[in-house]
């Protein structure tokens, strides 16, 4: 016996329930792209449900290395305490960006390390030996660069004052937002 479950929406989320399966298709009509688009417009950051590419190259690596839905939620999980532990939520976009594309590193580098193990625990021919060493050292070259970028960009942004102001001969620096009460 197998039952279906309807689920009873309100009217604005069914609207963007159907809005959303319109333009998931090979040729979506143009008034439901023209209502996306809309929404977009007026949500900006809408983008990053449906077109954060960098999360979805994430899925993916997590897909392939996971063996089991236990080693995908670990790993899952992983990324958001390593992300948190980066202050993901309390920085710059341009900062989030370079924590994105860490983790991201991050990931490719336990994938490819993951390939190596597996490969090297045989006795194989030097060339393909070769080629994964080759691998496994760009991963780790990105991975480093990644973490020195994002530890550069901090440093500088931690470094230079938002607001400067000079009281008689005191100098006065004021990092973070500024804004004026008026």
């Amino acid at each position: 016996m197998s039952s279906v479950v309807t689920l009873r929406l309100p009217p604005e989320y069914r609207e963007i329930a159907d809005v959303l399966d319109a333009v998931c298709t090979d040729d979506p009509p143009p008034e439901a792209m023209a209502q996306f688009k809309k929404w977009l417009d007026e949500t900006p950051d809408l983008w990053a449900l449906a077109g954060d590419i960098t999360k979805v190259v994430q899925d993916k690596i997590v897909e392939r290395l996971a063996g089991s839905e236990v080693i995908r939620l670990s790993l899952t999980k992983g990324m958001e305490v390593m992300r948190a532990e980066m202050g993901y939520e309390g920085v710059s976009q341009p900062e989030r960006l370079l924590i994105d594309q860490v983790m991201l590193c991050w990931l490719r580098l336990q994938y490819v390390e993951w390939h190596y193990t597996q490969v090297t625990s045989e006795s194989i021919p030097i060339a393909r030996a070769d080629y994964w060493e080759r691998c496994l050292n760009t991963a780790q070259r990105r991975f480093l660069r990644a973490c020195e970028t994002l530890a550069r960009v901090r440093k500088v942004i931690r470094r230079t004052p938002a607001l400067q102001v000079n009281i008689g001969g005191q100098q006065v620096n004021v990092l973070g937002d500024v804004k004026r009460e008026g």
